[in-house]
């Protein structure tokens, strides 16, 4: 049974919320900081990264030279990301386990 017209407006009109409550432990928050770096992906809705490339480089990527030069940081409203330069991991450790 579908709602009238009236009320999907008034349902598309309550604003929705963006990210549910997480239950998790300190250790595991703590970790995220840590280790942000190893949690920037390439992409974030069809739009190349920013904070990917900066951190990786745009070789492994497969785009075009247009979608990097395109790329814009999408990751700015995830907690963890905003203080990504104090984090470990990413390319530098990465290259270093491979030793």
């Amino acid at each position: 049974m579908l709602p009238c017209v009236p009320c999907q407006d008034k349902d598309q009109k309550i604003e929705k919320p963006k990210r549910g409550r997480e239950f998790t432990t300190n250790a595991i928050k703590e970790s995220r900081k840590e280790y942000a770096k190893d949690t920037v992906q390439p992409f974030r809705g069809g739009v190349v990264s920013k904070e990917y490339i900066d951190l990786y480089g745009s070789e492994s990527l497969g785009v075009s030279k247009q979608d990097i030069k395109n790329a814009r940081n999408v990751w700015g409203d995830v907690d963890n990301i905003k203080n990504i330069s104090k984090s470990k991991g990413g390319k530098d450790e990465l290259s270093n386990k491979r030793l």
